[in-house]
C-alpha cells in the first residue's frame, strides 16, 4: 500500500463500511493516513466499485471484503491479510418486530443457519464461522 507509485483505492470511511474497516485495519498496522495519501487515488462510495476499479486496471491495489475478492481474482492477486493483522466484521440478521411475515422470515433465519444455508455462503465466498 505504500510503495512507490502504487495506485489505491479505500473505501470512504464515511459512506461504506468497507471503508470504515479499511482505516481500521490500516490504524490496527500503524499505517496513517498521511503515509496512505500520495498513493490513494481513488475513494469508493461501494466496495463493488473497488472491484471494478481492479478489473479495469485502473488501480494497483484496493481492500475489499475476502468475499468480494474472489469475483475479481482473475484481474489481480488476492493478498489475504493474517488474521493478527486484521479488523472483522461481523453481518447479523434478525426479524423485524413488526415484520408481515414474522413466520417466513424466521425460517428464512433458520434456513441461513442451517448446512445448507451455510454451504450456499461457503461457496460464495462468505465465512460462517469466526476466524482463529
Amino acid at each position: 500500500m505504500l510503495k512507490d507509485d502504487l495506485k489505491v483505492g479505500l473505501g470512504d470511511p464515511n459512506v461504506c463500511a468497507i471503508g470504515k474497516i479499511t482505516w481500521d485495519v490500516l490504524d490496527k498496522n500503524g499505517i496513517t493516513r498521511e503515509q496512505v495519501q500520495d498513493n490513494l487515488k481513488f475513494q469508493s462510495l461501494t466496495v463493488n466499485e473497488l472491484g471494478m476499479q481492479i478489473q479495469t486496471k485502473s488501480l494497483d491495489a484496493v481492500i475489499v471484503w475476502d468475499a468480494m475478492a474472489g469475483y475479481y481474482s482473475e484481474y489481480g492477486d488476492e493478498v489475504p491479510i493474517p488474521a493478527e493483522k486484521n479488523v472483522f466484521s461481523v453481518v447479523l440478521a434478525g426479524v423485524l418486530e413488526f415484520s408481515k411475515n414474522e413466520q417466513l422470515a424466521g425460517e428464512f433465519i433458520e434456513f441461513m443457519r442451517s448446512e445448507e444455508g451455510r454451504a450456499i455462503f461457503a461457496k460464495h465466498g462468505y465465512r460462517t464461522e469466526k476466524p482463529q
